[in-house]
């Protein structure tokens, strides 16, 4: 999560004209984990297991703003497979994918409890 703070405040201060490389409203995070660790999302980790942690990281990077916790989302590899196979095949956009997952995750009666349950739906 630092890392990637990290390279939102970088994107924040350049001045590099690249479509790619420049600094988005809203970023999003996709932390890949090689099992299921059952967090929806940053703010579940936030708080159930990090909070000080993770205040600490955006305490140092004031220059761009903080990457949402609801913006970040923890998937197994099997998971990010998965969502990497319905891109391939134009079923949906990997944006597109995070964006729903937000909208459902901001509703506690869609809320899911991991990533794959956003992708069975």
């Amino acid at each position: 999560m630092e890392q990637a703070q990290d390279v939102a405040s970088r994107l924040h201060i350049s001045n590099v004209d690249h479509p790619f490389l420049t600094t988005k409203q809203s970023n999003f995070l996709v932390v890949v984990t090689y099992k299921e660790i059952n967090l929806s999302n940053g703010q579940a980790y936030y708080e159930g297991v990090a909070k000080s942690a993770i205040d600490e990281i955006y305490a140092k990077y004031t220059v761009a703003p903080a990457i949402p916790l609801g913006n970040i989302y923890f998937l197994s590899i099997d998971e990010f497979e998965l969502l990497s196979e319905a891109v391939c095949a134009k079923k949906i956009g990997f944006a597109e994918a995070l964006e729903k997952a937000k909208v459902a995750d901001n509703d506690i009666h869609t809320k899911k409890f991991d990533f794959s349950l956003h992708l069975s739906s």
